[in-house]
């Protein structure tokens, strides 16, 4: 296996739902806001985001938490920070 993440897209987040609620083996489901292979890259990608899109998770009232995974690497986690 080179990677264990599919990327694919969907309609909207009620497709996600419909197809999380029949799965087996599905671990999670993520909002992938970019991806690349080195940091710089994913800065330059994240910068380019829509805004509108994010606009949702930055409410004073809302949290949410941003996660560092890795394949085949490891990354200390005051790396990851």
């Amino acid at each position: 296996m080179n990677e264990p993440y599919w990327i694919v897209e969907f309609a909207s987040e009620n497709d996600v739902k419909l197809l999380a609620s029949r799965s087996v083996s599905l671990r999670n489901c993520l909002e992938l806001w970019g991806h690349a292979r080195d940091l710089q890259k994913l800065h330059e990608k994240l910068k380019c985001y829509p805004k509108n899109l994010m606009e949702p998770y930055f409410q004073p009232n809302r949290s949410f938490k941003i996660e560092v995974e890795t394949f085949c690497k490891h990354f200390t986690q005051k790396r990851k920070s």
